[in-house]
């Protein structure tokens, strides 16, 4: 069986990132449309009921599937969500270097990404920016 993403739309656009590419996974209330629309980034929209994907398989299928070498978030994410809950999520990529910033800050970084995913993950800050990795993958 095969692991990590699956999706045939989502597969390719994934392939067409390169190294240093910004992909951004935001949960239901982000504003992800509007971005999207306005920024006319391609949005892959997962979010059709509670936790259906979850931000933790996104994250996981990602991390199966694509280098990450840096990965961005609210610094209001772990307080809010719990710092075990915020460690389980950005360990799914262990190599990866974190950058914490201010909310305000970090909507900045999701309308510069390549690509949004957006999940049915309910709750505050669930909202990740991926920066690609320079090794290659199938």
């Amino acid at each position: 069986m095969k692991h990590g993403v699956i999706n045939p739309d989502l597969l390719p656009a994934l392939k067409r990132l390169g190294h240093g590419d910004l992909l951004a996974v935001v949960d239901w209330a982000n504003p992800a449309y509007a971005t999207a629309q306005s920024e006319d980034i391609p949005l892959f929209d997962f979010g059709y009921a509670p936790n259906v994907i979850s931000a933790q398989d996104a994250l996981a299928a990602l991390a199966q599937t694509i280098a990450v070498e840096k990965i961005y978030f609210a610094s209001e994410m772990p307080p809010t969500i719990g710092k075990e809950t915020a460690e389980s999520l950005l360990g799914l990529f262990p190599n990866a270097e974190r950058d914490a910033m201010p909310h305000e800050t970090f909507k900045h970084l999701i309308a510069r990404s390549e690509l949004i995913i957006r999940t049915g993950a309910p709750g505050a800050y669930l909202n990740f920016v991926l920066q690609v990795g320079a090794e290659r993958w199938e």
